[in-house]
């Protein structure tokens, strides 16, 4: 598109004959009568457009002149190129206009040829100069797009290597599987085995991203560093470094502590789903509840403990809510609905005769065929017998 030029003079032949020889040049011209019209004009180009590419302002004009217009215009922070009209050509003059920010300057009288030359030359020094910025700005967008690769790829393997899947454990029979929506998901899970006490950590941190990693990471360090008194002691410890540390990425998470000796077992739950109990000899399933906070978002955060008997051959099932809120559209009513803990209760009654690595695959199977295997989100599923 042509150059928009406007056109500031308040001698009318002159205004005129300027706005003739540039429209026959090819550029779109626009024109004011007076200083204080050319500066409505560029304020309302500056907020709404057209552009003005290039202004053409006399200096001697009655009510602001282009001295005045100048200044005005550097105040205000509009930066249009501008060339200055003036009948005068003394030294103190143009030493005044540059420093105003003026580019160039015609003396009156002038020809075609030197408006040509004029303007031609300052467009040319705008396209150079925008070449010039948008090579930088190109340049500075690779180098920042190579170094952040290179975050993301230490990042990945710093994920990989830390959140590699849990050891076996011997006490117990655990089994889980896991889909990842992303290569840094948030989802966690890990053992800790103490003779024939067994503590379980299921945790969800909010995005993909590095963030995400980041936090994943700092939890297995919480969950293998911490002195675990118990699953309330470890939340709280968490959540009081996230808390004084300005974060601002959500946590859920389970922690169940399987004790064989005394034959019972305790749950911490900060605002995840509730375990699933799944009773082998009647055939029924139930939740576990216990209800706290999510992790990290408030200092005063609470975790309360639930502690329950151990049921010999029953089964616990635990999972993320990238699990029960998987979803599909419904094709008669085309709503979306979600899994929902419901079926997953149904399902682990219906698969209840299967060994417990068939039981959970079967549960896992179907699962992904109601959202067609296509979760929405991370998904985490944990199986375990209590002998």
């Amino acid at each position: 598109m042509a150059a928009h030029i406007l056109i500031a003079e308040d001698e009318n032949h002159t205004r005129l004959g300027l706005s003739l020889i540039l429209r026959k040049a090819g550029y779109r011209v626009s024109l004011a009568e007076d200083g204080l019209t050319a500066l409505n004009f560029l304020r309302k180009a500056a907020d709404e457009g057209p552009v003005v590419d290039l202004f053409l302002t006399d200096v001697q004009m009655p009510g602001l002149t282009g001295l005045e217009l100048l200044d005005a215009m550097k105040r205000e922070g509009l930066l249009t190129p501008t060339v200055a009209i003036t009948g005068y050509g003394d030294k103190e003059m143009v030493v005044s206009l540059m420093r105003r920010g003026c580019q160039d300057y015609l003396d009156k009288p002038f020809t075609p040829e030197e408006v040509h030359s004029c303007i031609e030359g300052i467009l040319a020094k705008q396209e150079e100069n925008r070449d010039t910025l948008q090579n930088r700005d190109m340049e500075r967008l690779r180098l920042d797009l190579e170094s952040r690769q290179r975050e993301m790829s230490s990042a990945r393997q710093a994920h990989a290597a830390l959140t590699r899947p849990p050891r076996p454990v011997k006490s117990l029979k655990i089994c889980f599987l896991q889909h990842a929506y992303a290569e840094m998901g948030g989802d966690f899970l890990d053992f800790r085995e103490t003779g024939t006490q067994c503590d379980i950590l299921l945790a969800d941190v909010a995005g993909h991203d590095m963030g995400a990693s980041y936090h994943t990471v700092m939890l297995k360090a919480f969950f293998e560093d911490h002195p675990l008194r118990n699953g309330e002691s470890l939340f709280k410890a968490l959540n009081t470094h996230l808390a004084s540390s300005g974060n601002d990425r959500m946590i859920t998470a389970l922690f169940l502590r399987v004790n064989l000796d005394e034959k019972r077992m305790s749950i911490c739950n900060a605002a995840h789903p509730s375990p699933i109990l799944l009773d082998l000899k009647t055939g029924t399933s139930s939740t576990l509840k216990a209800t706290g906070d999510s992790i990290g978002l408030w200092p005063d955060a609470e975790f309360p403990e639930t502690s329950h008997a151990l049921i010999p051959g029953s089964r616990i099932l635990m999972f993320t809510d990238g699990v029960s809120q998987t979803k599909r559209i419904d094709g008669p009513t085309g709503r979306r609905e979600s899994l929902g803990e419901k079926r997953i209760m149904d399902l682990a009654v219906k698969h209840r005769e299967k060994g417990l690595e068939d039981f959970l695959s079967a549960i896992w199977k179907e699962i992904m065929d109601f959202c067609r295997s296509k979760p929405s989100d991370d998904m985490l599923m944990v199986a375990l017998e209590i002998p």
